[in-house]
């Protein structure tokens, strides 16, 4: 499935409820299309009630934030699993810490995901594009990535992450491990995780990478899309499509590694487990994989002319595949 994941500063106390209403406004666009697939509701840390319900018989998001105080999480997970321990598809997902949070840790942030099937891409042209970036655009200075993942059990994860591990053998761009707990490091303010088809970068990071003429020295305008928003920074799209990047056919995918290499100031330097490991961690990814993964797609800079001759062979950005409504730079 496709899945985008954006990280943005803590919910300041002064904006709680306009930020909260932007997100509850996100949420109403996605299940505009999500609705007739979700089964369940989970909250983490709820003040009262149960942690989860049914979906066609749960408090709107907007009931259920209403009685939140400052202390409380403000955490809402919708899934489309058929029983509520199992995954989906469609999934959207909302962390943000306690208000109280902004003044102690004013560098933590928070997380917001969702997920829609592949066919979704088709079916739908630009609907999920176009929801990354208004999403963005809504909640504003954040910085993320959107291409394809497997969705996990929110509470039975370590059933899963075998499969995921498994997974990365096979396709190096499929999106891995647990993104909520790493949103929690306080330098994921400044720093993506991975690259994907979509690229979302605020403008600290943008200028960190050396702005739209440093990153146009290794991407192409015909193979790379710029869409420049004030607000925001800078969207990059890689390609018509999402690619899984899979390692049968080609591991070092051209288009990939020039926009890992281009990002390269911008993506964490190292990183811990992406799986929460347990004893029997060869089925998992533990530190070390999870770092072999992080830097996948590394190349010397001396390396970069091959990869830009190697991206010749690949299919061109097509006009009807551009966002619309973006200005491309």
């Amino acid at each position: 499935m496709l899945r985008c994941v954006y990280v943005h500063p803590i919910i300041s106390r002064v904006d709680i409820n306009p930020r909260y209403a932007r997100i509850i406004r996100c949420f109403e666009e996605y299940e505009t299309y999500a609705k007739e697939y979700l089964t369940w509701v989970w909250r983490d840390e709820p003040p009262e009630g149960p942690d989860n319900f049914v979906y066609d018989k749960a408090p709107s998001m907007r009931e259920m934030a209403s009685a939140l105080s400052p202390k409380d999480l403000f955490a809402f997970s919708y899934t489309s699993g058929k029983e509520k321990y199992a995954t989906g598809e469609w999934r959207f997902m909302f962390f943000s810490r306690p208000i109280q949070n902004a003044e102690y840790h004013p560098e933590d942030t928070d997380y917001l995901e969702f997920s829609v099937p592949v066919s979704f891409l088709r079916n739908f042209p630009h609907v999920f594009e176009s929801m990354f970036i208004r999403f963005a655009d809504r909640i504003g200075n954040m910085n993320g990535y959107a291409g394809y993942a497997m969705n996990l059990s929110l509470t039975r994860e370590k059933n899963n992450q075998p499969t995921e591990a498994n997974l990365t053998r096979i396709f190096n761009a499929l999106d891995i491990g647990e993104n909520l707990m790493i949103s929690g490091r306080r330098d994921m303010r400044k720093h993506l995780k991975t690259m994907s088809w979509l690229t979302l970068l605020n403008q600290e990071m943008l200028q960190e990478v050396g702005g739209v003429t440093g990153l146009r020295k290794y991407l192409p305008e015909q193979w790379y899309a710029f869409y420049k928003d004030p607000k925001i920074g800078l969207l990059i799209q890689t390609g018509n499509y999402p690619s899984l990047v899979s390692n049968k056919e080609d591991p070092m995918l051209a288009s990939y590694v020039l926009l890992n290499h281009a990002l390269r100031k911008a993506r964490l330097e190292s990183i811990g487990p992406l799986h929460s490991v347990p004893d029997y961690q060869a089925y998992f990814l533990d530190r070390h994989t999870s770092n072999k993964w992080l830097t996948r797609f590394d190349i010397e800079e001396t390396e970069v002319i091959n990869y830009l001759e190697k991206l010749r062979k690949e299919s061109t950005l097509q006009e009807d595949r551009l966002i619309p409504g973006l200005k491309k730079i």
